[in-house]
């Protein structure tokens, strides 16, 4: 198995690099390696003649010249033939093609294009008939007339497969003559490049000898149209006298010199020209090389036993796997831990994920489970069900005589007793009442780890648990963005590691009680990379995320981390860290690289390997954790589905990979390894904690498993038994151990038996990590009285960078004038050293930001006075002629000459559209009254600082108080608004408020439920939401409120996850107090789209019509009116959608074009509008049309290669819009432009700046005039 993976993967690499190659090599160097790659001489009956045709009547193939050069050296190094080269159509007539034995046709696409007579078309397709040899090449299949498809068996039909994949593919028949021999003889192989289906295909009319091999699931793709999954590759056919060879593969330039399929193409060749004869009747495609049928699953995923699954591990070094608990014990196992007796529990989600569709996963039917080894032999012989009719527990925790259980859905945990140590819990009662808790259920809180320091540690969580004297208290942290699983390394730091954003671990650097700070550094580079042997392809970001082998590239998933703190294997993994990506189906072994001044860094143990990995399809490692037996451990989910249902929807990747492997038929399993080295003995003499006193505890802080000192510390402050003070008191002053020395500090912390007067004796131990852990522990005292952080100045100068570290993050705890005083010691007592600078510079970001904040503003205001002097001055000189000095309004008789600006709405509001009335002026009544001055004429002749200055001072005098308005800002308005030519009137001014005010930053918003969180839709940041923070009732509401009235028609509201409300109202206000529905029982999901006729709007609610066990939170929230690029702003009956039929004229830089078909723009579908391809141009005559407008979407077709290109819309010969660079999957653009007065528009679509129109496709997507 492994030479096969071995195999796939060298072939791979191969493929990949020779395309990287192609695109540096000069025409020599091709035509070198095509003769260093060509077969020799081979034994001919005659010198025949070969004629090689190569013009494209469609797209033209850059490796047509590649091609030609191909021939050439087939031909003189094999001796079999002479080649005349042509790009002359009339060479193909019947007289000249007579002087040769076969036709080559080198990437002639779209034949019929350039033989249009049908006599000449007769006279090609009779060549054939009549006995001369044909070989076709890749998109010679492209196009032609019915007997030219006929005669070469397929028509092309696009290219799910494009140039840049590698792909598998299937010899039919290893014995065949032509294909014997290439590619080592395996039946199945790799190869890189652009593959074509075919329409009008029948296998029976044809020999097959290559196909897709289309058992492998990386070779299904988007676009696939045939229903019998029948691929054709390579095949040949008799044809009247004739003979027939095609080759799909022939895309890329390194093919060309690829020896296997040279060997393929000179047997082909030799076919056509008669030289040899060979089997051209059908066969059936093989059933091996067909996906598995519905409802089977395919051999590479099915169930092994626990022996077999044993033989596909790889394992680095010495090290090995021994099952401690097999399928017979458990059914999906997620955490193990064990008791002070060494009694292991094992939490079970066993509803997670039991069909595609995730049914039933709130059920409460899981379990924990007790396990135990009696005999002392490592492997559990013994299982009790514990706990029982659980909702997904995933967090245990035992404590001295109860178990802590945290299950999902809610942050409530509870605390289970066995009184009568049967291994059943028979008692329970809440230990902390946390409340119902929303979200998907791989994002809520997992660990509860008690920690060195004594707190209890959870991830996403902002806090931690203190458990002191029976009662629970919450500690604050900075959060985390730790996901499944939590770890501490052997000085009390807590570790935490990222799942879905493929980061993996972070806050690697300090404990989170300080900061969440995790730089990028902190991952040495390629450290993210992933070197697994699985060959599944399920990742879910598609096959973009898997190597050609179906091992994912890098992280995905990380999870289930511990740092190795045991006894029984090598010294070299001590406190290194474990942790796993279970869709890669691997464990990495990290280790910490620390610098000279204190950075630390993680790098994989391996070079481009992994620590276990593993060829099984249900290893799904997702646990670890250091055992009694000082031993590592690993829990196996051992299933098939590693994916919560939520991002497993229908018609997603994922979905189908499941469906197609058919691993949703995998659950129930599960199994607990221990990692053993061949040099080491696992302790598997039990502990007896549970029965031992405080007293006898206390030898345990010395051991030299991490794991018992963290058990025995944990049980002494459980116990509150300040009598062992001077047993711990002599291990910290006397030990030669500083593990021991650490752990009997923080025992003596979490007894209460520290003060300020030891902790000083404490600074002057030998080891820095202790000396770290007691000025950590002074914080408590200079938070109640500052002036006991003078005791930390002694330790500015320390040696070691440990402390000099805990220096700067125990002085980020609160930020004073001592705090700061501090930390500038250290730093000026260690000037070599930038990481105190930096770590300074990040923990106290908020001062800094606050004292850069203050620094600006005192600039800024200078500025601003220097705007508020100028523009005072030409208020004074121009403005308060009418307005008054006072900018109340002069008075005019009994009326005013023009409008007060005191509190004005339209001065204080949108800067935008003050600064379109400031330079364009206004005339007429405003606000239903009249003003003697009549009209304001417009100020756009002075330059932009002169308006910045005049309504900067307006908007910031007279009792007014608004943001100062800048020249970039007026230059922006300046530039949009430069087709404007009169001044605006009331109404002129309406519309444009109407049609603005689409930015959700101006508004204001307001909830039934926590309004403080409202902000996070207005951050601009994806990652913060708001979040209702209790359960969804009838009446919830959302509300938004407009700078000013606005026309919307739209609103679209984004769900994170399952939190969205399952039935919502919308209404609307004119001025903020009648109200009325314009959309009712709309059904929500996770992103709900809810259109209405468009009404005017100063305030838009959204309200929940439905009880929801689940927050209401929204990640994002749009009101959508005219101006916002959405279509629907136009009725229907207004829109007159554009067909390319209809144009004046109309080209297309390859292909054809195609109305209403294969529109879609960054994934998103489109049903109307025109697929193109650069350079392209379409005119319409548009003169007494009675067309307003023009609109589209633009953006690169999905069906184009990764290249970028560019849209114009030029209107009577003026350039009236440009999109820029535009990139295969970005998200498409929107035209809307004036074409009231045009009679001319063309669309074009050009190469972009890479300057290459290949692959270049666009699409005009529901482009129309508007009526």
């Amino acid at each position: 198995m492994y030479k096969k993976v071995s195999v796939l993967i060298a072939c791979s690499v191969m493929a990949f690099s020779n395309v990287a190659d192609a695109a540096k090599l000069s025409a020599e160097e091709e035509l070198a390696n095509i003769k260093e790659a060509m077969p020799g001489s081979v034994a001919a009956k005659k010198k025949y003649k070969v004629l090689c045709f190569s013009k494209p009547y469609g797209f033209p193939h850059s490796s047509i010249k590649t091609a030609k050069k191909m021939i050439q050296v087939m031909g003189d190094k094999t001796g079999m033939f002479t080649v005349d080269f042509s790009d002359d159509v009339k060479d193909l007539s019947a007289a000249n093609l007579a002087k040769y034995d076969a036709l080559y046709l080198n990437n002639t696409t779209k034949m019929e294009k350039g033989i249009t007579d049908p006599l000449k078309r007769k006279e090609l397709v009779d060549f054939v008939k009549n006995g001369g040899g044909l070989f076709a090449v890749h998109a010679a299949t492209d196009g032609g007339w019915p007997e030219y498809v006929k005669m070469t068996g397929g028509d092309f039909d696009g290219h799910p497969w494009g140039h840049e994949g590698t792909y598998c593919l299937c010899n039919e028949d290893p014995t065949h003559p032509i294909v014997a021999n290439i590619f080592n003889g395996e039946q199945s192989f790799e190869l890189n490049d652009e593959l074509y289906q075919y329409k009008n295909f029948d296998r029976k009319d044809n020999r097959v000898l290559i196909s897709i091999d289309m058992s492998k699931f990386q070779n299904q793709r988007g676009g696939m149209k045939r229903e019998d999954n029948d691929y054709a590759m390579v095949w040949v056919k008799d044809f009247g006298k004739g003979r027939v060879f095609v080759s799909s593969p022939g895309h890329n330039h390194h093919i060309y010199w690829n020896k296997d399929m040279l060997k393929m193409w000179v047997e082909g060749m030799r076919f056509v020209l008669g030289e040899i004869d060979v089997d051209t009747s059908s066969k059936s495609k093989p059933l091996y090389a067909l996906p598995p049928k519905k409802g089977t699953q395919d051999p590479l995923v099915r169930q092994r036993s626990e022996k077999d699954s044993m033989k596909e591990f790889e394992i680095q070094g010495n090290y090995s796997l021994e099952l401690v608990a097999g399928d017979d014990m458990l059914y999906e196992p997620a955490l193990c831990v064990w008791d002070g007796n060494g009694r292991m529990y094992v939490a079970q989600l066993e509803t997670y994920m039991q069909d595609v569709d995730g049914s039933g996963k709130f059920d409460k039917v899981s379990r924990v489970l007790r396990l135990e080894d009696t005999n002392d032999d490592g492997i559990m012989d013994k299982r009790t069900v514990f706990a029982d009719k659980l909702n997904l527990p995933r967090m245990v925790l035992p404590l001295k005589d109860s178990v802590l259980i945290g299950e999902t859905n809610t942050n409530d945990i509870y605390e289970y007793f066995d009184t009568n140590d049967d291994g059943v819990s028979d008692k329970k009662k809440i230990w902390y009442e946390g409340g119902k808790r929303g979200g998907n259920l791989e994002h809520q809180p997992t660990g509860l780890i008690w920690a060195m320091d004594n707190n209890i540690y959870t991830t996403y969580n902002q806090h931690a648990y203190r458990y002191t004297d029976g009662s629970v208290k919450k500690v604050e942290t900075k959060g985390n963005r730790g996901q499944w699983g939590l770890t501490q390394d052997n000085y009390g730091k807590v570790i935490f590691v990222d799942a879905g954003a493929g980061v993996g671990p972070v806050h690697t650097l300090f404990p989170n009680i300080y900061t969440k700070w995790d730089p990028k550094w902190v991952r040495a580079d390629g450290f993210r990379n992933v070197w697994g042997i699985s060959q599944v392809f399920d990742a879910q970001g598609g096959m973009g995320a898997m190597h050609s082998n179906g091992s994912v590239k890098s992280f995905t998933d990380t999870c289930g981390q511990a740092v190795f703190r045991g006894d029984r294997l090598p010294e070299e993994m001590q406190g290194e860290l474990i942790f796993s990506t279970p869709v890669g189906r691997l464990t990495r072994r990290a280790t910490f690289k620390v610098d000279d001044k204190g950075r630390q860094v993680l790098h994989n143990a391996y070079d481009q390997k992994e620590f276990i990995a593993s060829t099984d399809a249900n290893f799904r490692p997702v646990n670890s954790a250091t055992g009694p037996d000082g031993t590592l451990y690993l829990v196996d989910m051992h299933r098939g589905i590693i994916q919560e249902g939520q991002w497993v929807p229908k018609g997603s990747f994922i979905r189908k990979s499941i469906e197609f492997y058919g691993l949703d038929q995998n659950v129930g399993n599960g199994r607990i390894y221990r990692v053993r080295h061949k040099d080491f003995k696992p302790n598997d003499k039990k502990p007896r904690m549970l029965e031992e006193t405080p007293a006898q505890l206390v030898k345990h802080l010395t051991h030299a498993n991490g794991w018992w000192r963290d058990e025995a510390q944990k049980l002494i402050v459980l116990s509150g038994d300040k009598s062992v003070a001077p047993a711990l008191k002599k291990i910290v002053a006397n030990h030669k151990f500083d593990f021991a020395r650490l752990h009997a500090l923080w025992t003596l912390e979490g007894l209460g038996l520290i003060d300020l007067a030891y902790l000083q004796e404490v600074y002057q131990d030998k080891s820095p990590h202790v000396r770290a852990a007691a000025i950590r522990m002074t914080e408590p005292y200079f938070q109640e009285d500052i002036k006991n952080i003078y005791a930390l100045k002694s330790l500015v100068k320390d040696p070691a960078k440990e402390v000099l570290i805990q220096l700067m993050l125990t002085a980020s705890t609160k930020v004073t004038e001592e705090t700061r005083s501090l930390a500038k010691a250290v730093i000026k007592a260690n000037p070599s050293n930038d990481y105190l600078v930096e770590i300074d510079e990040e923990l106290n970001k908020a001062y800094f930001d606050e004292q850069k904040r203050l620094a600006d503003l005192a600039k800024l205001n200078a500025k601003e006075a220097a705007l508020m002097d100028e523009g005072k001055k030409h208020f004074d000189a121009l403005c308060a002629t009418c307005h008054g000095t006072d900018a109340k309004g002069m008075q005019a008789g009994q009326g005013l000459m023009a409008p007060s600006f005191l509190q004005n709405p339209r001065i204080l509001g949108d800067k935008a559209i003050l600064t379109r009335i400031t330079l364009h002026g206004f005339t007429g009544p405003i606000d239903g009254k009249t003003y003697a001055g009549g009209m304001m004429m417009g100020l756009k002749a002075n330059n932009d600082q002169y308006i910045a200055s005049v309504l900067t001072y307006i908007r910031n005098s007279f009792g007014n108080k608004a943001d100062m308005i800048t020249e970039d800002e007026v230059a922006v308005v300046r530039k949009e608004s430069e087709s404007v030519t009169a001044p605006y009137t009331e109404k002129t001014l309406r519309e444009l408020s109407l049609n603005s005010g689409g930015d959700i930053r101006l508004w204001k918003l307001n909830a039934s439920h926590k309004v403080d969180l409202l902000a996070n839709l207005q951050d601009g940041d994806p990652k913060t939401t708001y979040a209702s923070k209790a359960s969804m009732k009838t009446g919830m509401w959302i509300e938004a409120e407009f700078p000013h009235q606005r026309n919307i028609f739209k609103v679209f509201i984004k769900a994170k996850g399952g939190d969205f409300a399952k039935s919502v109202k919308v209404e609307v206000s004119e001025d903020g107090k009648t109200w009325k529905t314009v959309a009712d029982k709309v059904k929500g999901q996770n992103a709900t789209m809810i259109s209405f006729p468009m009404v005017i709007a100063k305030k838009v609610r959204l309200t929940c019509l439905e009880d929801k066990n689940k927050w209401w939170q929204l990640e994002g929230l749009e009101i959508r009116g005219p101006g916002m690029g959405d279509i629907d702003q136009y009725p229907l009956d207004k829109r007159h959608y554009i067909k390319f039929k209809d144009a004046k004229s109309a080209k297309t830089g390859w292909g054809e074009l195609k109305q209403d078909k294969n529109l879609s723009i960054g994934k998103v579908k489109y049903k109307k509008g025109i697929w193109t391809h650069a350079h392209s141009e379409i005119v319409y005559d548009i003169a007494g049309k009675g067309y307003k407008r023009f609109y589209s979407k633009v953006g690169h077709a999905d069906s184009g290669h990764d290249t970028f290109t560019a849209f114009e819309v030029h209107v009577d010969g003026k350039v009236a819009y440009k999109s820029g660079d535009v990139f295969k999957g970005d998200p498409a653009k929107f035209v809307d432009i004036d074409v009231s007065s045009a009679k001319e528009i063309k669309l074009i679509v050009a190469a972009g700046k890479d300057g290459k129109p290949d692959g270049d496709h666009a699409v005009w997507a529901d482009a129309c005039f508007i009526k």
